[in-house]
């Protein structure tokens, strides 16, 4: 997790976190989309705030690959 958190810092300025909070990576795929979204819930909350989100088309080798595969992309 300290190196997806890490990798984010870097790509993307985020707003006020709190690194003690938990955070969730959610990762979908269908057919040639992949979406990432980066939340936060404080300790004792349930509501989650959105940190980041990103997307991007695959290309069509992706095709070939494994859904955990093409998540990892």
């Amino acid at each position: 997790m300290q190196q997806v958190q890490a990798a984010v810092q870097a790509a993307l300025q985020l707003g006020p976190y709190d690194s003690a909070d938990p955070m969730v990576l959610e990762v979908s795929v269908t057919d040639r989309d992949a979406v990432w979204s980066l939340l936060q819930a404080p300790v004792g909350e349930s509501q989650w705030k959105l940190l980041g989100f990103w997307s991007k088309t695959l290309s069509s080798s992706a095709d070939n690959y494994f859904l955990f595969e093409r998540q990892s992309l």
